[in-house]
C-alpha cells in the first residue's frame, strides 16, 4: 500500500461515519459515496475491503502545454488538478493496493455476532456474509440461532460410526424447525429444442436461494460434490449463497485424546482439506460462507 500522509488536522478520527450514498443499487450490492478519500476510507469498517481502484488527481495543471492530435494544447484540466505545495497536495492521492486481492478477504465476517466469532472459526467468499445480512436476513438469522444453540457434545464424538452422524443431525434438524428442507433439482437445458438432464446433487437444507451442507466427517470427494453443486446452481441462477460447516483440523488432538483418532482421518472432511479445494475454484463464482467447528464449542461434560 502507498500511502501519502496527511497533515494530522486533516485526518479522520475513529468516530467518523459513513455519508449517505449517492447510488445505491441493492440488487447488485453497489453503494457509491462521493466525497474525501481520506474521510470515506477512514470510516469503513476494518477488514470489509478486497480492492480498492483509485483513480486521483496527479497535480499536472500547471500551466503547461503539450501535444495532443497534432495540436499545441494545455495540460490544465481544472482547479482540482493544480497543485497546491506539498504539504495540501499529499492529502489528495491515494493509491491502495490490498495485502489481499480477490475474494479472499473476510469483508463481512464482522457481521456475525461477536458472541459467535468467538467460538466458530469463520472465512467467506465473495462477500457471503454481506449478501445474506442484505438479502437474506431471515437466513442469516436461522444459521446466528443455530450457532448459537450448537454444542460440540463429547457423547456425540464417541458415537460409533455408521449413519448420518449425530452433529449434522442436530444442525439439520434446528434448520428443518426453521423452515429449511431438503431439496432436489429437476434441471433440463434446451438444445434445438431437445431437453438435455442437468442432473445435480440435493442440498442437505435449503431455503430461499441459500444451500448449507454439513461435512463433519465423510470422505473429502464430498466437498467436491458440494462445490461443485454450488458452482452449478449458482450458474443456473437458483442459488445465492452457499454455506459449508465443517469442523476444524485443530480437533484431530481431541479425537486421538478420546481414542477415536482412528474414525477421523486425514482423508476425511475437516478445514485443511476444505481450503484448497476453495482456492483452486471448486465452487467457481459462488458466494461462499465457510463455518469451522472446533475446540472453542466443544463441551467434554456433555
Amino acid at each position: 500500500m502507498t500511502e501519502f500522509a496527511a497533515p494530522k488536522s486533516r485526518l479522520p478520527t475513529a468516530d467518523s461515519q459513513l455519508p449517505a450514498p449517492v447510488f445505491h443499487d441493492p440488487k447488485h450490492h453497489i453503494k457509491i459515496y462521493q466525497g474525501d478519500c481520506l474521510e470515506i476510507l477512514a470510516a469503513i469498517p476494518a477488514d470489509c475491503v478486497d480492492l480498492i481502484f483509485a483513480d486521483p488527481p496527479y497535480f499536472l495543471s500547471n500551466d503547461g502545454i503539450t501535444c495532443h492530435a497534432g495540436r499545441m494544447v494545455s495540460v490544465n484540466k481544472g482547479e482540482w488538478d493544480r497543485s497546491r505545495g506539498p504539504d495540501l497536495s499529499a492529502m489528495r492521492p491515494l493509491i491502495c493496493f490490498p495485502t489481499v486481492v480477490g475474494s479472499r478477504a473476510n469483508m463481512g465476517t464482522g457481521r456475525m455476532p461477536k458472541r459467535v466469532r468467538a467460538r466458530f472459526h469463520f472465512d467467506e467468499r465473495g462477500h457471503a456474509c454481506s449478501i445474506l445480512a442484505s438479502d437474506f436476513p431471515a437466513e442469516f438469522r436461522d444459521i446466528i440461532d443455530c450457532l448459537d444453540s450448537f454444542v460440540l457434545r463429547k457423547t456425540h464424538i464417541l458415537t460409533p460410526g455408521g449413519g448420518k452422524s449425530p452433529i449434522s443431525t442436530a444442525i439439520d434438524k434446528f434448520l428443518r424447525e426453521r423452515g429449511w428442507a431438503e431439496k432436489a433439482f429437476d434441471i433440463k437445458i434446451l438444445i434445438d429444442g431437445e431437453p438435455i438432464p442437468t442432473p445435480t446433487h440435493k442440498i442437505d437444507n435449503f431455503r430461499n436461494r441459500v444451500g448449507l451442507e454439513v461435512e463433519w466427517n465423510n470422505k473429502t470427494e464430498f466437498y467436491d460434490r458440494d462445490l461443485n453443486n454450488f458452482r452449478l446452481l449458482k450458474e443456473l441462477r437458483v442459488l445465492d449463497v452457499g454455506v459449508i460447516v465443517t469442523r476444524l483440523s485443530e480437533l484431530q488432538g481431541l479425537f486421538d485424546k478420546l481414542g477415536k483418532g482412528a474414525s477421523y482421518g486425514a482423508s476425511t472432511t475437516h478445514w485443511d482439506k476444505l481450503i484448497p479445494k476453495i482456492d483452486g475454484g471448486g465452487a467457481g463464482g459462488c458466494p461462499l460462507l465457510l463455518v469451522g467447528l472446533g475446540m472453542n464449542c466443544y463441551d467434554p461434560d456433555s
